[in-house]
């Protein structure tokens, strides 16, 4: 997706297919609270026949999908690049256009210039290599940590057994109010897809680190009183339930999306799929750790459980802010040009790595490597 994407909209497209996850838990949570009294086999034979309709669904649309062009390029089949960004661009009866010429040849000579640099997986490991490989998958695969690490799955797997044993509400009700959350979470998706591009990753990031923290710190302070005075349980029950619920909104417009994004943009063309798998991986094996402790943590931390997940989020800001360069207004070519010549990891003291708008040097940089290109050819 990253890939086929125009720069100033990458961001809504990355988003926008992480949404369908969002739509996906949306549903299963409803389904969920629909079939909570159903008797016998259909309870558990219907949601996993559901199923079947989305991979029959991708199975159709599959073979329309448009190959990426830097994929063709890198190949060397320059003229299916050619006729595949055209089709992106709706330009198919113009594969002489100007603009569609000048963005092939910039890309081409960016990935021509990350072969040329390409060096030894022992000087790759301590990013001694120009383009800085490892350390941009440690970015990619930190975005995603941060995310698991969050505490989301602790709520999303357990949102119903917080909400009966936490808070004291029937099993029916639980599953009510997860069901109506999820509802949320979708709302905020649809948000993130409006302000992804407009904001940028870093202050999206930065913001998800207080929000979310924040609202861990309220819940577990409100849980602990709960604990002290038993006779305010109830309106201290609904202060957790609505810190759970801004949470989630929270969440979902910052950490949800976001590092789907990044971890599709930061890598080089050439460490883009194992990047991407990285992270990937780095997202399942957290999500596992976090469903494992999470009922022995609420078990035997209570509130604490909470105010742990707390300390994790606002950890993450100093981390974003420092060590993460912003990359929306980029194109995927500019991020070759952020780890280039800078050696040092941190980032916030370098505008041109923090700005949201894409810098006058990487448009610089662009112009010389298309002119580079044609007195080539």
């Amino acid at each position: 997706m990253a890939e086929t994407s125009p720069s100033h909209a990458r961001g809504k497209f990355v988003v926008l297919g992480s949404l369908c996850n969002t739509a996906g838990f949306c549903l299963a949570n409803w389904m969920n609270y629909a079939l909570f009294n159903q008797n016998g086999p259909f309870q558990w034979r219907f949601p996993l026949a559901f199923q079947l309709i989305f991979p029959i669904i991708v199975i159709v649309i599959l073979p329309l999908t448009i190959d990426s062009p830097r994929w063709l390029l890198l190949r060397g089949r320059f003229e299916e690049a050619r006729a595949a960004l055209a089709r992106l661009r709706g330009m198919e009866h113009d594969l002489g256009d100007s603009s569609l010429n000048e963005d092939l040849r910039s890309i081409q000579k960016a990935l021509h210039e990350e072969q040329v640099a390409r060096a030894p997986i022992l000087d790759t490991l301590p990013s001694r290599d120009s383009t800085q490989n490892f350390r941009r998958l440690m970015l990619s695969c930190g975005t995603q940590l941060m995310q698991q690490f969050s505490g989301v799955n602790a709520l999303g797997y357990y949102l119903p057994t917080i909400l009966i044993e936490s808070i004291g509400v029937s099993s029916a009700y639980a599953r009510l109010l997860a069901g109506a959350n999820a509802s949320l979470y979708l709302g905020a998706a649809f948000l993130c897809l409006a302000l992804v591009d407009t904001v940028g990753r870093r202050k999206l990031l930065i913001y998800g680190s207080v929000a979310t923290g924040s609202c861990y710190f309220v819940a577990a302070i409100a849980l602990r009183e709960a604990m002290l005075y038993p006779e305010r349980k109830a309106v201290l029950g609904e202060v957790a339930v609505s810190m759970f619920f801004i949470y989630y909104f929270c969440y979902g417009t910052s950490f949800s999306k976001v590092p789907w994004v990044y971890n599709s943009e930061i890598n080089s063309l050439g460490w883009r799929a194992r990047g991407a798998a990285a992270a990937t991986a780095t997202n399942w094996i957290s999500g596992f750790v976090i469903v494992q402790f999470t009922k022995t943590g609420v078990d035997n931390l209570g509130w604490g459980f909470y105010l742990l997940f707390a300390i994790l989020c606002w950890s993450y800001l100093p981390i974003i802010f420092l060590f993460y360069p912003e990359t929306s207004c980029r194109t995927l070519e500019d991020m070759n040009e952020i780890f280039k010549d800078r050696r040092t990891i941190f980032v916030f003291g370098d505008k041109t790595l923090t700005q949201r708008n894409r810098p006058q040097v990487f448009i610089e940089a662009e112009h010389r490597r298309v002119n580079e290109t044609v007195r080539n050819v």
